[in-house]
């Protein structure tokens, strides 16, 4: 057995490496990560308004701001555990916003990201499986004279990160790695696997829809804990705690006894087949066509039924 001046000696011990780490994740700044644009062609030729409809189903949920009606940024109602911090300005102000990027150093970030800085954004979807041809329309569209991204001059607060996410950001976060940069356009005549690149890569449901966010499996969305059982823990606008839905073919807890109109309504409009909304912050994913819809549906309806008790 350990003696009384040994165990007293041991403490102490602990309690100055706890109050040390203390001291130095209170005063840390953010881990920095390479930052490689040259590996991502940009196509020009691809058409704008496909990347308007992935900002406007995606990107304005967390940068649209209604005062200025564009995408400078806003303050999330982030669970205190995270801290304190906005989305970024993502319009085209060169002091403020995406300006001064080039259109390889935006892809780049959104496949990775990763910021000009080298700084690693933890809180946003990875557009690590998208298409060359989706992401190249999405940059072009974040580089347009598109109202939405006129340049606004807006400066964003810095980020108050609580010890929990400096933690999480020194010790467990990092950029996923890419194995193909350039990704070819997925065969939407294949239901199934255009379903999985919807669900995993263009809208991201996974992001939401399995386990959290420290858990995700960005290089592979379908070995992340929970993939699409939902149980993912958020918090509304008013303070409300939200937990995501299962989207396996669960017949309890999931889609399992949904039909495919159901699906549709509960998608496309927000109203599930109980008659009730959908909450915050799922919203009603209107500019999907049918064609994606219905792969969608099929997909999730593959996998494998897993109950919850969320």
């Amino acid at each position: 057995m350990l003696g009384k001046k040994t165990l007293s000696l041991f403490l102490i011990v602990i309690i100055l490496l706890g109050a040390g780490g203390f001291l130095y994740l209170s005063h840390s700044k953010q881990p920095k990560f390479a930052f490689q644009p040259e590996k991502i062609e940009v196509l020009d030729s691809v058409s704008v308004n496909a990347g308007k409809k992935i900002a406007l189903t995606i990107c304005a949920r967390c940068h649209y701001d209604e005062a200025s009606n564009s995408f400078s940024g806003y303050q999330h109602p982030n669970p205190d555990r995270l801290g304190d911090f906005w989305s970024s300005n993502i319009t085209q102000d060169s002091a403020t916003g995406l300006g001064s990027w080039t259109k390889g150093e935006l892809a780049y970030f959104l496949k990775t990201g990763v910021k000009k800085n080298g700084e690693y954004v933890f809180d946003m979807p990875k557009y690590l499986h998208l298409s060359n041809q989706d992401l190249s329309s999405l940059v072009n569209f974040l580089k347009s004279d598109h109202y939405l991204v006129r340049p606004v001059k807006r400066e964003i607060p810095k980020p108050d990160y609580s010890l929990i996410t400096k933690a999480l950001q020194h010790f467990w976060w990092q950029p996923p790695e890419v194995e193909h940069w350039n990704i070819p356009h997925p065969d939407t005549s294949n239901s199934l696997s255009y379903g999985k690149y919807l669900v995993t890569a263009k809208y991201a449901c996974f992001d939401c829809h399995s386990g959290n966010t420290v858990t995700h499996n960005y290089e592979n969305p379908e070995d992340s804990w929970r993939y699409m059982q939902g149980g993912n823990r958020h918090e509304s606008v008013s303070g409300e705690i939200i937990y995501s839905a299962n989207l396996t073919p669960a017949k309890n807890s999931g889609i399992g006894r949904w039909t495919y109109a159901q699906f549709h309504r509960a998608l496309v409009m927000g109203i599930k087949p109980d008659g009730s909304s959908v909450r915050d912050p799922m919203f009603p994913f209107a500019r999907l066509d049918e064609k994606e819809v219905k792969a969608i549906f099929e997909y999730l309806n593959s996998l494998k039924p897993k109950e919850n008790s969320f």
